[in-house]
């Protein structure tokens, strides 16, 4: 068995979700004041509660994947973010042979933890849109449990879904 490091950015988190709660905000409510659009759009007086909901999608890609997912990231909190880097990690155990590509799915645990903060933000100002998000963010962490599970059969089948 060896380790493979799934590394996500917080910057380019928080790009993704400040763009998708400004698209929203343009899109929705730009014919509008533009207090309500600037209520709508994530600003960076809100990065402590995204932080807080980054972290909570973090924990749900560990709690699909907590058949493969090595027991140091099994703890809750700081253990999983290095502050001086600005990243969050995620360590998988797998078969030597395994074929997971840490970039791929990377990019797709990124995607699902962009999905729900900008969903979990968006509940709170505008809960019809955050609807569509959470399905995004669903289908996203339905792809990574997917894409994980092809390509490494778990030690412990009774952790399947």
């Amino acid at each position: 068995m060896k380790d493979i490091v799934i590394t996500l950015k917080k910057d380019a988190l928080r790009y993704s979700i400040d763009y998708m709660t400004y698209k929203v905000a343009k899109v929705h409510f730009s014919d509008q004041t533009p207090e309500l659009a600037a209520e709508v759009a994530s600003t960076p007086s809100d990065q402590d509660y995204m932080d807080e909901l980054t972290e909570s999608g973090l924990e749900n890609v560990r709690g699909e994947l907590r058949w493969c997912v090595a027991d140091k990231n099994r703890v809750a909190g700081d253990d999983c973010v290095c502050p001086a880097r600005g990243e969050y990690d995620i360590v998988l155990r797998v078969r030597d042979d395994s074929s997971v590509d840490p970039q791929t799915l990377g990019r797709m645990i990124h995607d699902y933890v962009a999905f729900y903060v900008a969903y979990r933000y968006l509940l709170l100002t505008v809960p019809a849109v955050a609807a569509s998000l959470a399905a995004l963010a669903d289908a996203e962490l339905n792809k990574v449990y997917n894409h994980v599970r092809e390509e490494m059969p778990a030690t412990n089948p009774l952790l399947w879904k």
